[in-house]
């Protein structure tokens, strides 16, 4: 997708603005990887913990039904300074 969808996706991550790391799973052989490197790249920006939780935690708990905690995004002062290239 780009350097700029890369800088806009790291800002929504460290605002806390993205809660599910999922794959479209057109393939069982890729998505596995897909999502590997995924949690690679939250794990440097937040935490092992907290990466876990985005592809595994909360998206399993959606699909059972059960209530999901999720951290409370960062207070964002401007909304449009998230699709600012600057970071």
């Amino acid at each position: 997708f780009g350097y700029e969808v890369k800088k806009i996706a790291k800002k929504m991550i460290v605002n806390r603005l993205v809660q599910i790391i999922a794959s479209d799973a057109h393939s069982k052989e890729s998505s596995p990887l897909l999502l590997s490197k995924a949690f690679n790249a939250v794990s440097k920006i937040l935490s092992p913990d907290e990466a876990n939780d985005m592809v595994q935690t909360i998206p399993e708990s959606v699909i059972n039904g059960h209530k999901v905690y999720i951290s409370p995004p960062e207070k964002v002062k401007n909304l449009f300074s998230l699709f600012s290239l600057e970071f």
